[in-house]
């Protein structure tokens, strides 16, 4: 059986916040807390990310933008990174990879989003 992967540092997640789309604020609030709920349970996938970064530049330390357009049957239409200080490309593709594990809400339409987070040993 092999052993799960390491996890290190320290990864704030600040909430997800919409950046375009055509909704009722209402509802664009509910989607937004339950996007940013899934990418907060999903947090040991980044760590796991960072653990490699870390174990090349034990001093790795940034901030890293997650933007993407997700459709209205939860998928993802776009999937990239956005602004990034964090200076490990490595690292940066793939906390953007680990949101494809990520089992998202399904919006009542497609709508741009950004996830920031915090990497820090």
């Amino acid at each position: 059986m092999a052993l799960p992967e390491p996890e290190a540092g320290t990864v704030k997640l600040s909430s997800a916040f919409m950046i375009g789309g055509d909704m009722p604020a209402s509802e664009r609030d509910r989607i937004a807390d339950e996007i940013s709920r899934a990418i907060a349970a999903s947090a040991p996938l980044f760590r796991r990310c960072y653990a490699r970064g870390l174990s090349r530049n034990p001093s790795l330390s940034g901030d890293v933008n997650v933007e993407f357009v997700l459709r209205n049957d939860g998928t993802f239409a776009l999937l990239r990174p956005g602004p990034a200080t964090l200076q490990d490309a490595e690292v940066v593709q793939c906390a953007v990879d680990a949101f494809q594990k990520i089992s998202m809400p399904r919006p009542p339409s497609e709508f741009s989003m950004s996830a920031p987070m915090q990497f820090r040993p």
